[in-house]
């Protein structure tokens, strides 16, 4: 792809971005539904479309979409509905990968458990963005604000993790229990003590230089840092999706 096209796409993107923001503002309607909708149009139109590379997802979009929630998240809160979070973020995401699994298994011709446990995780972590933009402005009590947050934290963990067990057992390598558990716990505590690590190190960065240019470029750079070093310690969610792919 030319570099004048990938401008041209960016600046439509920033383009369409700032109209559904407009529309939103004047409407009420949550600009992350509508901007879903019309991802789903565009996908839908004929035509060669835009193909990205799921390495540029994981590297690039997923830190700074994460960061941005724990940001806006309270670690307080989290805390004293950990048990919920839980439930919802691992329990709740397995169950509804196995389901569907089982149902795409029986019920679609030649298909595999394996496949049908993989697209399941594919769609079973919800996008709390959009859920958030809505129960807000429904005045949602805080403790509920609380668990969609604490829940979008941590459901992309499961779903990679279980993602990646379904695609080395659709492969021939065959389902382990163990090991799917181990993969989630490495990638859970690994993740936060590189978590942890950052903003260790970030937090004097902050008092030493409180402009805001320096603070931006801080705050720009933080997840991505926090992700080079879980990808340096082989600690990231998405480690078993790329272990999976290269053993076929």
């Amino acid at each position: 792809m030319h570099a004048e096209t990938v401008v041209l796409l960016v600046l439509g993107a920033v383009a369409v971005i700032v109209a559904v923001r407009w529309v939103a503002g004047r409407t009420g309607l949550p600009a992350a539904a509508l901007l879903t909708l019309l991802g789903i149009g565009y996908a839908a139109l004929p035509g060669p479309g835009i193909t990205l590379d799921p390495e540029l997802i994981l590297t690039v979009v997923l830190p700074p979409l994460l960061y941005s929630a724990a940001l806006d998240s309270s670690l307080t809160a989290i805390r004293q509905n950990l048990r919920s979070v839980i439930s919802l973020s691992v329990l709740l995401v397995l169950a509804t990968a196995l389901v569907i699994g089982v149902g795409f298994h029986f019920f679609v011709a030649g298909a595999t458990l394996a496949a049908g446990i993989a697209l399941g995780a594919a769609v079973a972590p919800p996008d709390p963005v959009a859920a958030l933009a809505v129960g807000r402005k429904a005045g949602l009590p805080p403790r509920l604000i609380t668990l969609i947050q604490g829940e979008g934290l941590l459901n992309d963990a499961t779903a990679l993790t279980i993602l990646g067990v379904a695609i080395a057992a659709a492969q021939g390598g065959g389902f382990s229990t163990p090991s799917a558990v181990g993969q989630f716990l490495i990638a859970a505590v690994g993740g936060v003590a590189a978590g942890v690590a950052v903003a260790s190190g970030v937090r004097p960065l902050r008092r030493l230089r409180s402009d805001p240019p320096s603070s931006n470029a801080i705050s720009l750079a933080t997840p991505f840092t926090a992700y080079l070093l879980g990808e340096a310690l082989q600690v990231t969610a998405g480690r078993p999706i790329r272990r999976a792919a290269t053993s076929r």
